[in-house]
């Protein structure tokens, strides 16, 4: 019985001495009590946690790490921590820094969870800076230890940048490479061995260092012996042209002789030389920030650059064209409407009163019948200056047309009439509307005239308005003519200029009038830039009524017209054309 009571005894000493041990075996070995100890400084990540429609998130994050030693040297174990999000999605937890943490690579993961369905998973490195928002601790994993786990979108991002390796240059080993490819700067390379390596430049300043040494004619000086063949010409009609001046000449000449070189001594002979004068077109270009230069517009047979086409557009010939950027001026000569411009002097005299000086002023478009020339719209600007009033006139006249009114050649609707009829006390000026002709007499070219002609009162022109008051913009404008010099400002035609002799080089001209003093006869290339500041299409200026020009083509045109010394000078109105169509 006394062992048998005293084993229960013994029994109960063991389990208290058990859990002595157990209770006791976080502490020291004796028992004693802990010693205090200071654990590592930790980061507050403070933020507000949001929903994709824009209200605070409630719920609780999950967040766990691995085992890691921080940058400072204090081991961190593993674990993991729940923190509830607060009111209006506040969150604030204390983690210790993982920031520069040993191993590399080392993350919070944070799970949300803030409702159903509503999980993700993020990763953050924490600094030591505190506290820290969500935006300066998220992270995407991937630069840490190569046992990381990372996302697809991480994976895809690293292999977007990546070619393959079959579409790259390596470093070394045979490859060869399509395409064109421009180097930033000079590249390096060794000094050529066979046919097809690239040569560098001390290599080919060595190899031309004495080229041109021994039985070479230099460029300047150096004495020839012995006769030289040549394969073929030095230059043919079809060479490119030498440009040796490119400018406006001021004061040229009237007529000169033109010579190729003006020297005494030469080393060579000339095979041939031509002049010609360049077309009514111009076309000039320019490099960026260069000066412009004269294209020659010619055949390319003639030593021509480009062709401006019957079709508006401009054409260059290949070994012509302009490089990249090029500015491209071209000027020619296109069509235009017949203009006048006519003042009333003595109707803006009478208008005149204190402040109004008496200046009135329209521009109208003739419609019906249509201004051919300029004479047209200067008898239609007289008619609509008398149109200030007056009675309505409409009558018409019929003769022969040997006794056409005022000795005149022919007579056109639109032309200008003045009647004077006193047994109807009717003195007016009209306007021709319409003209018949009845053939009687074809072998001697005779007709029965029928002109009916009516002032504005009684029928209008129909002129059209513009919307100013301003003149025709046009790029020659006429002289501005009073009504007392409509039909005596311009020298009188060379109607009768005509060609008398011609030649494989030249033209003889007889321009049928003598001019008096101060006049001269100008000859141009074409019908345009008639003045004194034109030299472009200009072939002379005489002062005799006969005269040479050049002749470079086996059909060529010649333009004649008078001039008189009065400044600016007067011309006549309409040029003289001579045709030229003889074998060279």
């Amino acid at each position: 019985m006394f062992d048998a009571g005293r084993r229960p005894i013994g029994r109960l000493f063991y389990w208290v001495l058990a859990v002595v041990i157990i209770s006791g075996s976080g502490l020291t070995v004796y028992g004693a009590a802990p010693v205090p100890q200071n654990g590592p400084a930790s980061t507050t990540v403070a933020d507000t946690v949001y929903l994709a429609d824009g209200t605070t998130a409630q719920g609780s994050l999950i967040i766990t790490w691995p085992a890691f030693v921080t940058a400072s040297g204090t081991a961190v174990a593993g674990g993991t921590t729940n923190v509830t999000l607060g009111t209006n999605g506040g969150l604030s937890v204390a983690l210790v820094p993982n920031a520069g943490a040993t191993p590399a690579g080392v993350y919070y993961t944070v799970v949300y969870q803030l409702g159903p369905g509503a999980v993700k998973t993020e990763y953050w490195v924490v600094p030591t800076t505190s506290p820290a928002n969500l935006a300066g601790v998220r992270t995407t994993p991937g630069s840490g230890v190569a046992v990381q786990p990372v996302s697809m979108q991480y994976v895809n991002s690293e292999l977007a940048t990546k070619a393959n390796d079959s579409a790259v240059v390596h470093l070394s080993g045979v490859e060869t490479i399509s395409g064109t490819k421009t180097f930033a700067s000079a590249p390096s390379v060794p000094e050529p061995t066979s046919t097809g390596q690239v040569a560098n430049k001390g290599y080919v300043d060595q190899s031309v260092s004495n080229v041109g040494a021994g039985n070479y004619l230099p460029t300047v000086g150096g004495t020839m012996t012995g006769p030289i063949t040549l394969p073929g010409n030095p230059a043919t009609m079809v060479a490119p042209a030498t440009v040796l001046f490119d400018g406006v000449m001021a004061d040229a000449p009237a007529f000169c002789t033109y010579a190729l070189v003006n020297a005494t001594n030469m080393e060579c002979s000339i095979a041939y030389t031509y002049v010609t004068h360049i077309s009514l077109a111009e076309v000039r270009t320019a490099l960026p920030n260069s000066g412009y230069v004269t294209r020659l517009v010619e055949s390319l047979s003639d030593g021509g650059e480009c062709l401006i086409a019957s079709s508006t557009s401009l054409d260059f010939y290949p070994q012509y064209v302009p490089p990249l950027n090029t500015l491209i001026v071209a000027s020619y000569r296109g069509y235009g409407r017949a203009v006048a411009e006519v003042v009333n002097s003595a109707g803006v005299a009478s208008l005149q009163s204190g402040a109004d000086d008496g200046v009135r002023g329209m521009v109208r478009t003739m419609k019906t019948p249509s201004a051919r020339t300029q004479a047209d719209c200067e008898n239609a600007a007289l008619a609509i200056l008398d149109d200030a009033g007056g009675l309505a006139w409409v009558g018409t006249y019929q003769t022969w047309s040997d006794f056409l009114p005022g000795g005149s050649a022919d007579i056109f609707p639109g032309d200008a009439v003045t009647v004077n009829v006193p047994s109807q006390n009717a003195v007016f000026s009209a306007i021709v509307r319409r003209v018949s002709i009845d053939v009687v007499d074809p072998a001697d070219d005779r007709g029965m005239y029928t002109m009916e002609f009516a002032n504005d009162l009684a029928e209008p022109l129909a002129l059209q308005d513009q919307a100013s008051a301003t003149t025709v913009p046009l790029q020659d404008m006429p002289v501005r003519l009073s009504t007392t010099q409509v039909g005596s400002y311009y020298v009188a035609d060379l109607t009768d200029a005509q060609i008398t002799q011609v030649t494989s080089t030249t033209v003889q001209v007889d321009a049928g009038t003598t001019p008096g003093s101060g006049y001269g006869i100008e000859v141009r290339a074409h019908d345009y830039g008639w003045g004194a500041a034109n030299d472009r299409n200009l072939l002379g200026r005489f002062s005799t009524p006969t005269f040479s020009l050049p002749r470079l083509a086996r059909t060529q045109n010649y333009f004649l017209r008078l001039y008189d010394n009065s400044s600016p000078p007067r011309y006549s109105r309409y040029a003289a054309a001579l045709h030229v169509d003889y074998p060279l």
